[in-house]
């Protein structure tokens, strides 16, 4: 767990991005999760008293590390239950897996246990993994409706996996999420900084420079416009083979807006 995870691979898969058009009935959006084990670098013994660790989890979207939209301590102890803390306070503990010292000494009700949502995870020999599944008390409220949230996550030394289901289906979609697998594969994220120049090939003496612009490479996307086309520029860690395995490569695309074929590497 102790590590950090994104599903690119998943969503260029599903053809899921500005650069494709949008996720088009799908739910699945750019996601990057942050895990850190906090409990060896800050007091936490007012969540965890004895064995076991604690990590703390912040996750952002849509490949901006600033759209974070959940922040979480996971509790696990020596039996390889966990359970899930939310904070009543999120700013003030924001960026906790840099400064864990954020973390210092906190306890109830600083932080509340979101119950019917913890797990417990099994080895699983066959698979060569860890398995857990959340029962059917995982309640979520959303815009006054009461939802029932299904996990049926698996955890091995390379990825992570996070099969949920939302009972009954959320509004937002047209089908139960997911019928895919969320498959994470471990990301670290590093920013580039550069300049894009971008002509249009149907008038060459139009063109536009972007100066400064810095992408991620789990899959950014920075757009322009040249005339009447845009342009999407892609930034992203990824593999030559379409199974996802093998040597990563570090990957620089241009999308012609209404193209799902990068027009240039």
């Amino acid at each position: 767990f102790d590590s950090q995870f994104d599903n690119y691979d998943q969503l260029e898969d599903l053809k899921c991005g500005a650069q494709w058009g949008g996720c088009v009935n799908e739910t699945h959006i750019p996601m990057h999760s942050i895990f850190s084990r906090v409990d060896n670098r800050a007091n936490l013994t007012g969540v965890l008293q004895g064995d076991g660790c604690v990590l703390y989890v912040q996750q952002f979207s849509d490949q901006q590390p600033t759209n974070v939209y959940r922040q979480k301590l996971y509790v696990i102890r020596p039996d390889l239950s966990m359970d899930i803390l939310g904070f009543v306070n999120t700013t003030a503990v924001l960026g906790a897996w840099r400064h864990p010292e954020l973390l210092d000494g906190i306890a109830a009700p600083a932080v509340y246990n979101i119950k019917g949502c913890g797990l417990h995870w099994r080895w699983d020999a066959a698979a060569n993994m860890f398995k857990g599944q959340t029962g059917d008390s995982c309640h979520y409220t959303l815009d006054g409706k009461n939802y029932t949230i299904y996990d049926d996550n698996t955890l091995s030394d390379s990825f992570i996996t996070i099969h949920e289901q939302w009972h009954p289906p959320r509004p937002d979609t047209n089908k139960v999420l997911a019928d895919r697998l969320y498959r994470w594969r471990q990301a670290e994220p590093q920013f580039y900084k550069g300049f894009v120049y971008v002509v249009d090939p149907d008038n060459t003496t139009a063109g536009v420079v972007a100066s400064n612009v810095t992408l991620v490479n789990d899959g950014q996307i920075h757009r322009m416009e040249v005339g009447n086309t845009a342009w999407f520029m892609e930034l992203a860690v990824c593999h030559y083979g379409s199974d996802h395995t093998g040597a990563e490569v570090l990957k620089l695309a241009a999308y012609r807006e209404g193209h799902h074929q990068a027009v240039a590497y």
